[in-house]
């Protein structure tokens, strides 16, 4: 999210810090979801101040079974995820022409695309990746590329195991220990989080007897909402609806 070490990217630091911070991944994958991610870092080179900007595509583009080490349950439902990604690299061209003071005036060099594969499992998260080499005259590889600069995976981890049998996400479950705090006319809703839900949805009733009566309140993306008051003159009744 914040940065990563490396010795392949020219620099004369390998720390390298994103000037943006970039999560890869959702809090929820599905199948044929899609989403994007983008950052940069600066730095020194050869004598020169680079600018390296990253972008990268993501594709969930399969599903199926997935064949894990025994110590990780042997076998289980999975996600495979292709990222396209595009380096691009760009100079300081005062640095360049020997002209000092001033903000840095970038130039670009050379762009790189590459492709990588994920395959995740509920529970474990990524188990094995795939990275091809950078593609020739700034084209990016075939999806089927035949040469990788890198695989592992997963041999041990300290998760515990899934209890999601299915073939990745479907549906959310429903919400479970939902607790409410009541304190001088304000309250305070929590419940425990839920697999496959991105966003939750507060309703209220005041006779919940009638199917008809809920009304919604807010949506949230986390377990926990404050409400500034509570009437004082009728009861309500509430509830959270877990939403995918």
């Amino acid at each position: 999210m914040y940065g990563f070490y490396t010795t392949l990217l020219g620099l004369d630091n390998p720390v390298s810090q994103f000037l943006q911070p970039m999560v890869d991944f959702p809090a929820t994958i599905s199948y044929q979801q899609t989403w994007q991610t983008s950052s940069s870092i600066q730095g020194t080179g050869v004598g020169l101040g680079l600018q390296i900007v990253f972008q990268s595509t993501f594709l969930v583009d399969a599903y199926g079974t997935i064949k894990v080490p025994k110590e990780l349950g042997s076998f289980g439902p999975g996600l495979r995820v292709h990222e396209l990604v595009t380096q691009s690299t760009y100079y300081d061209q005062n640095a360049f022409n020997g002209t000092s003071g001033g903000p840095p005036d970038y130039v670009l060099y050379e762009t790189d695309n590459s492709i990588n594969y994920y395959w995740l499992m509920p529970g474990r998260g990524i188990v094995a990746s795939l990275a091809s080499t950078a593609g020739s005259l700034g084209q990016a590889p075939p999806d089927n590329f035949s040469t990788a600069t890198q695989f592992w995976r997963m041999f041990e981890t300290n998760h515990k195991a899934s209890t999601n049998t299915g073939g990745g996400c479907t549906a959310p479950s429903a919400v479970t220990d939902l607790n409410i705090e009541v304190n001088n006319g304000s309250a305070l809703l929590s419940w425990s989080k839920v697999n496959c839900a991105s966003q939750y949805r507060l309703e209220y009733s005041t006779n919940f007897l009638n199917p008809s009566s809920w009304k919604t309140l807010s949506t949230v993306t986390n377990q926990l909402l404050f409400l500034d008051s509570t009437t004082q003159d009728q009861a309500r009744f509430y509830r959270v609806v877990s939403l995918k």
